[in-house]
């Protein structure tokens, strides 16, 4: 029964590493960020111009529930 508690307890440590750390490690636009796709001079054009419009987030760790739910909190107050 030892074990069992320990594991469960070394568990509760791991979660609650990961809750803490945060899973958004960075947020770029498309002006920040460049592909590395060759594209025709009026879609290179209209991203350079347009690039505000594209948002890219780094994920960091793992997604469990609670923080899936705070990144699904982030993107809806990033359009607002």
């Amino acid at each position: 029964s030892a074990v069992f508690l320990g594991i469960g307890f070394s568990t509760l440590i791991f979660v609650a590493a990961f809750f803490r750390s945060g899973v958004v490690k960075y947020v770029a636009n498309g002006r920040c960020i460049h592909s590395t796709i060759e594209r025709p001079f009026r879609m290179s054009e209209w991203l350079n111009e347009e690039g505000d419009l594209i948002q890219v987030m780094c994920l960091q760790n793992y997604l469990f529930f609670g923080n899936a739910s705070s990144v699904f909190s982030y993107i809806g107050a990033s359009f607002e």
